[in-house]
């Protein structure tokens, strides 16, 4: 087999049983439970891949028809952000991430089935979100209009930024910001000596580098257990404040890893929709890619938590070469190294699902969409085994 037909495998699996396919998930180890939007908005990119290369009308139909499902008042419910979790204490738009989601999902609706409608709602709820021109960073936008904080995770940006190139056409105002957003990168994305993105932006996080494990209620009745047991001889002493940004340190730069090839992945569209930018030949951005082929990154990825089963470096790595590699021999070996790796560990070829070693099965396999963006004459030259 090869990557062309797992991704129509999937794509008739999930025509013959939808209800299943199109559910929400909860965004892997997170546990937040979501809307139908990402899942569906994801398929909708697969299946408007799978109507190009074939032409097979059922495909185009069921476009159509999740398509409709973005614009139900239901999921917009007060005309601003779309709604894409419900989970106490977290924000219902689900930062900026959800609404890149489904900004690139509507774009690619708008391209297939020539209705400009979609690119009109995207730019609309693009537009909506305050802009930070000094900073070239957007705020958050809850579902109400409520304006919050900037979004102080990178990848949420980068992505956010990623959807909004493939509607700028429809707007001056947007292509103004990516670009701003792309000339100001490396003044807020840390990028560590090996090429590694550290996940937070550090320019707008009060701690830079480590935040001292000491918010949650849950957590400070913890520490008070934990000191009591010590007071009482059963534990050790509880760790400094130093100790714990250490602890801290050592969690966030797995989270960077586990979260690598999804930064990558983002790059690579931004890449594609803009692709004489100065940014592509920066040597952040060099160092960037080339962290993929590390020892480092190999290892890191192994029992983490946030990568093959949650950011799926089998389906993000292909296209992240495709974007800035130009060795098409080199990234065919290097994509079915980390796509046979993603297929074993995950993938149930009965099932036909993403269902082994995760927390979040519907939503692990509605991530193929990511790999649904290559070549098609390149996928069939990734060979796998299932």
């Amino acid at each position: 087999m090869n990557a062309l037909d797992l991704l129509f495998e999937l794509g008739e699996a999930c025509l013959q049983n939808p209800k299943i396919y199109l559910q929400p998930g909860h965004n892997g180890p997170y546990h937040h439970p979501e809307t139908p939007l990402r899942n569906q908005g994801h398929w909708l990119i697969t299946f408007s891949r799978l109507y190009e290369w074939s032409g097979d009308e059922k495909y185009r139909q069921i476009v159509e028809k999740l398509a409709e499902t973005l614009v139900d008042p239901q999921y917009r419910p007060h005309g601003y952000s779309f709604l894409h979790r419900n989970v106490k204490g977290k924000d219902r738009c689900n930062g900026l991430m959800g609404q890149a989601w489904t900004i690139e999902a509507l774009a690619t609706a708008a391209n297939v089935l020539n209705e400009p409608k979609y690119i009109k709602l995207a730019s609309e709820v693009f537009l909506q979100h305050s802009f930070d021109e000094s900073l070239g960073m957007w705020n958050v936008l809850e579902i109400d209009g409520t304006v919050k904080a900037i979004d102080n995770a990178f990848n949420h940006q980068l992505w956010f930024a990623a959807a909004a190139s493939f509607i700028m056409d429809s707007d001056p105002l947007i292509a103004d910001r990516v670009h701003t957003f792309l000339a100001k990168i490396w003044d807020n994305v840390t990028v560590l000596e090996s090429g590694l993105i550290y996940h937070e932006l550090e320019n707008i996080t009060e701690d830079k580098f480590q935040t001292v494990i000491a918010t949650s209620d849950f957590i400070s009745v913890r520490q008070a257990a934990s000191a009591l047991l010590q007071r009482l001889g059963f534990k050790q002493k509880p760790l400094s404040p130093e100790e714990r940004k250490k602890v801290q340190w050592e969690k966030m730069l797995k989270k960077s890893i586990g979260y690598h090839s999804f930064n990558t992945y983002a790059f690579g569209l931004l890449r594609s929709n803009i692709p004489t930018h100065s940014v592509w030949q920066h040597p952040k951005l060099l160092s960037i890619v080339s962290y993929l082929s590390t020892k480092e990154y190999s290892s890191g990825i192994e029992d983490n938590r946030y990568s093959y089963s949650y950011n799926p470096p089998g389906f993000e790595i292909p296209f992240s070469l495709a974007a800035f590699e130009n060795d098409e021999e080199g990234n065919i070996q290097c994509s079915q190294l980390f796509l046979q790796q993603q297929l074993d560990f995950c993938y149930n070829h009965k099932s036909k699902l993403m269902d082994r070693n995760n927390e979040d099965p519907f939503t692990l396999t509605a991530r193929a969409y990511e790999m649904s963006r290559l070549d098609g004459k390149f996928l069939e030259k990734v060979t796998i085994d299932i």
